[in-house]
């Protein structure tokens, strides 16, 4: 079944027309593909320090480039070399000492073609949905190709959403014999913008990003990377700035002066941009290394140092002693890509003094970065977890469990990560300490702006035991049972897994409106009806004291510019939101406290 959804105007209204489409399962099948890429191992179990040989075939003499995922989705492994005369292709990689248990996808793709098998770390594969595009922009005269692997003659559902996340499209397929399918879409009619795909099977669910029709602006372009050196094998997160919804171009060229890498991609409606998981072949070349980031005539170069091992310099420590402890004792600094290999949670692993943990939403995947990154991290959709902001074991073993006699202190509140907004007043590393701005005065609260039509999040921590010298266990259960909230929009069910229910969480803040002089306590709280909506999304244990809760902000396409509102979360955690391009300029946040 296809859904396509059509606005028109009448009268002066918005009409959305839902127009239903029925496919034949004949149809959906025509969509299913076989690979002309084929891959064979010779087991499908490997245990640490093992010699996995991926033997192929494909068209000869043409690039092959070979990537290995481990179970989180991480890269750790890439390789690109030319088949033989006859099309054959052979590599090995090495499992690690310390491997993450768990399926394993390797994935060959030589030009527009993609094939992918798996194997299994201390435990049979399991086949686990992937998906990709064959390129990032396109004009709406393109085929655009969303190329499926999953369970062999599985059913996909698939669905386009706009840059508000509202649903465009959604039509469902079925893969071939070997679990393979391409979905050629029909973009001829989509707006220039940005968009994406949700692409969903019972093994899984995968989301892609995709633009139509965006040109290189040709304006100032900045590029920056998290550190300078680099191993062979590691992954460099690109981070850069250039106008608002922007092409951009990113090469990545080895001491040889030889293209490695060339990747397209785009600048989100704040103009900023990254590259997660920039890939350094294992087998390259070590050396000066650059990175050319541009659109249209603008560009900007950045040189980096690879080597074939940083052996202690990395920035991202897990300290281990060889020998008897004392002076001399020589250690070793695993990268968070190795401890997340060894197990390590994302939120667990640890970091070299002076840099800072971030972990990205989408993926979970931590990286420690410094001061002058954090910032930009954590306003694009990933939030930070350190010692400031909750990530203290304060629950020790001396202390006695929580009664009703302990009582329970102030709950703290921080801002951890946001996206999606064009201005704020948070510090210049995007987070807020307990105590710190959200529980000052009004007037040195916490203020964005965000664009008509738009969608934002803000990522908050709630600590229920910002208190170490307490002498009673306190954990976020506690405060939970003996706090009441007193909240009647506090119900919504538990879809997060958190051993925390959601339910204990408002669905959404108390919305005053904001004139020039005072926050609008007169008038009736805006709920849903208003221009500016919120919802709650995610809640999440990250210790038993602290819970990460996000929430969704959405902006009407109708919404009036310049208008300004008060979202009244919980605990010490309000903010103000003004529609458009400035923040709020009136006096109305001055004298009272409004947390």
């Amino acid at each position: 079944m296809s859904i396509q959804y059509i606005s028109i105007m009448k009268n002066g209204y918005f009409l959305i027309i839902t127009i239903v489409f029925m496919v034949s399962i004949i149809s959906n099948s025509a969509h299913a593909q076989t690979s002309p890429i084929s891959l064979s191992m010779q087991k499908d179990m490997y245990y640490p320090n093992d010699v996995v040989v991926i033997n192929g075939t494909s068209t000869s003499n043409q690039l092959v480039t070979v990537e290995i995922k481990n179970p989180f989705d991480k890269s750790v492994f890439e390789k690109s070399l030319l088949p033989s005369a006859k099309g054959t292709f052979s590599i090995t990689y090495v499992v690690d000492s310390y491997p993450t248990k768990g399926t394993y996808v390797v994935i060959a793709t030589q030009n527009s073609e993609t094939n992918a098998s798996y194997f299994g770390v201390y435990t049979k594969p399991a086949i686990r949905l992937e998906a990709s595009m064959d390129k990032i922009n396109y004009e709406n005269a393109d085929k655009a190709n969303i190329t499926i692997f999953d369970l062999a003659e599985s059913m996909i559902d698939i669905k386009i959403l706009d840059n508000s996340q509202m649903q465009q499209f959604e039509d469902k397929i079925t893969t071939a014999h070997d679990g393979h399918a391409v979905y050629p879409l029909n973009i001829t009619s989509y707006p220039v913008g940005v968009y994406s795909i949700l692409v969903t099977s019972s093994t899984g669910q995968v989301k892609l990003g995709f633009s139509v029709g965006l040109v290189p602006t040709g304006a100032q372009i900045s590029v920056n990377t998290e550190k300078n050196t680099y191993s062979l094998g590691d992954s460099i997160l690109v981070l850069g700035t250039v106008n608002a919804n922007s092409l951009v171009h990113i090469l990545l060229t080895d001491s040889n002066g030889t293209l490695v890498k060339s990747i397209q991609t785009y600048s989100d409606n704040t103009g900023h941009f990254t590259i997660p998981d920039l890939k350094i072949p294992t087998n390259a070349v070590p050396g000066n290394w650059q990175i050319v980031a541009s659109s249209g005539v603008n560009h900007q170069s950045l040189s980096i140092l690879v080597v074939r091992s940083v052996y202690g310099v990395s920035d991202n420590p897990v300290i281990h002693a060889y020998g008897p402890g004392g002076p001399g004792v020589p250690i070793h600094i695993d990268t968070p890509l190795q401890q997340s290999l060894r197990g390590i949670a994302s939120k667990d692993v640890q970091c070299k003094e002076g840099l800072q943990l971030a972990i990205k939403s989408k993926d979970n995947s931590p990286a420690c970065v410094s001061d002058t990154i954090i910032g930009r991290l954590v306003r694009q959709s990933w939030w930070a977890w350190n010692d400031k902001v909750g990530d203290t074991i304060v629950n020790t073993s001396d202390k006695r469990d929580f009664d009703k006699s302990c009582g329970i202190s102030e709950i703290m509140s921080s801002i951890i990560g946001t996206s999606g907004f064009v201005k704020d007043t948070l510090p210049h590393d995007g987070i807020t300490f307990p105590g710190m701005n959200l529980t000052e005065p009004a007037g040195a609260g916490i203020q964005f702006a965000i664009k008509p039509n738009s969608t934002a999040q803000i990522t908050f921590a709630y600590d229920f035991n910002p208190y170490p010298g307490s002498n009673c266990k306190v954990t976020t259960k506690d405060a939970m049972t003996y706090i009441n909230m007193a909240r009647s929009n506090a119900l919504i069910s538990n879809t997060t897994g958190s051993n925390t229910p959601i339910s204990d969480f408002p669905s959404s803040p108390d919305i005053f409106e904001v004139d020039k002089t005072k926050i609008r306590t007169d008038l009736p709280l805006l709920g849903d009806s208003g221009d500016v909506q919120v919802k709650l999304i995610n809640a999440e244990d990250l210790n038993d004291h602290v819970v990460k809760v996000t929430y969704q902000i959405t902006s009407k396409l109708t919404s009036q510019m310049g208008k300004s509102y008060l979202l009244n979360f919980w605990w010490h955690s309000a903010v103000g939101v003004t529609v458009g391009n400035d923040l709020y300029n009136g006096t109305a946040f001055s004298g009272p406290r409004f947390g």
